[in-house]
């Protein structure tokens, strides 16, 4: 099994995980053959899909969530899009009833249940089908970093709770502000604008009894950062809490994914990713949550097609858990591009190293 991009399908590839839509209706079940299937795919706006292929039998890819979960997500994440309007006077707004609750408490059952807590971010991928995909994709990292912290379950539904809800200040935003985000054309007074949009979502919140302060300090404090230099209070890594700063990692983590920077540049890759984060412990991130997240981040998911400094092509069919850069590779292509198969451990071959990847 193996995660693809759309546009990379070919005849011989079958349907691994069921295919939905934004709306939880299945598409496709597991085990169709795509060949016919790539053009009745696209107007659904799917990005990446799990396949089999030849390459990449046998090849396990962790999941994350039930069956049953994914579709709790779906109906969540709809009901969702009809209940969280732009906000005019957000400090006379108070949320009462939100669409997250049940869905959340599913997604930390999940995640508490797991045998085997790493971070794999293959899963993630597929959430770009549902609106408002990213608060998902940081709540299950969240998630899964107070997992690794042996949170207890009641403490993981408060911080998936706050990922689901850590941009609602957002609304609260002034549409004019909101669309030169990405653009790379915000003034001054637009960033200022922006940067109060964590302390407008804890006023939304702030009086709700049904949410933890886990919850709400993840909201007004995520995206404070270790050293001081962050917003909306400009706290340090001793005045801001665990929750914030596991949030302030998964935010990161998945707006650097998808290229949701308010800069507008491209989208980093997850080896990237994790580099930047890791030479901005103790600045931006605190150190203790950063040492957890590198340590049990997979660099090279299962799956992931990549190029090694040989030149050879080939697919990740496990992890080396104490060294996460350093994966097992089965070759599928000689450096000259022709089919070879073999296998490498990059823990044993020293002399090599992942140059690339490509989904």
């Amino acid at each position: 099994m193996r995660l693809i991009s759309l546009d990379k399908l070919t005849d011989e590839m079958v349907l691994a995980k069921s295919l939905y839509d934004s709306r939880g209706t299945l598409i496709l079940p597991a085990g169709t053959e795509l060949k016919e299937y790539k053009e009745q795919i696209a107007p659904f706006n799917i990005h990446y899909l799990l396949v089999e292929d030849e390459v990449s039998q046998g090849i396990e890819v962790p999941i994350l969530l039930s069956d049953e979960t994914r579709l709790e997500v779906h109906e969540a994440m709809r009901r969702a899009t009809v209940f969280l309007k732009p906000v005019e006077d957000y400090k006379k707004k108070t949320f009462f009833t939100l669409p997250y609750t049940k869905v959340a408490w599913r997604i930390a059952e999940d995640i508490y249940a797991l045998n085997d807590t790493r971070i794999d971010v293959t899963e993630l991928a597929m959430n770009k089908v549902m609106p408002n995909y990213h608060c998902l994709n940081v709540a299950i990292l969240a998630t899964l970093i107070g997992r690794l912290f042996e949170l207890p379950l009641n403490a993981l539904f408060h911080l998936c709770m706050g990922g689901f809800l850590h941009d609602i200040g957002m609304l609260a935003v002034p549409e004019e502000v909101l669309e030169k985000i990405g653009t790379g054309k915000m003034s001054q007074t637009d960033i200022h604008i922006y940067r109060q949009y964590p302390a407008m979502g804890f006023d939304m919140i702030k009086h709700n009894q049904a949410l933890d302060l886990i919850t709400k300090s993840a909201v007004f404090q995520h995206m404070e950062r270790y050293d001081g230099n962050g917003f909306p209070s400009h706290k340090t890594g001793e005045e801001t809490t665990l929750a914030a700063k596991i949030m302030a990692i998964a935010d990161t983590f998945d707006t650097l994914h998808n290229g949701l920077r308010i800069d507008g540049l491209k989208p980093m890759k997850i080896y990237e990713i994790i580099e930047f984060i890791q030479n901005n412990s103790g600045t931006a991130y605190d150190p203790d949550v950063v040492d957890v997240f590198v340590n049990n981040a997979q660099v090279f998911p299962n799956g992931t097609m990549v190029k090694l400094s040989n030149g050879c092509k080939g697919i990740v069919v496990n992890q080396n858990h104490n060294l996460m850069t350093r994966p097992i590779v089965r070759i599928t292509h000689s450096a000259e591009g022709k089919i070879e198969f073999g296998m490498v451990n990059l823990l044993e071959d020293m002399s090599l190293v992942v140059d690339d990847i490509e989904l």
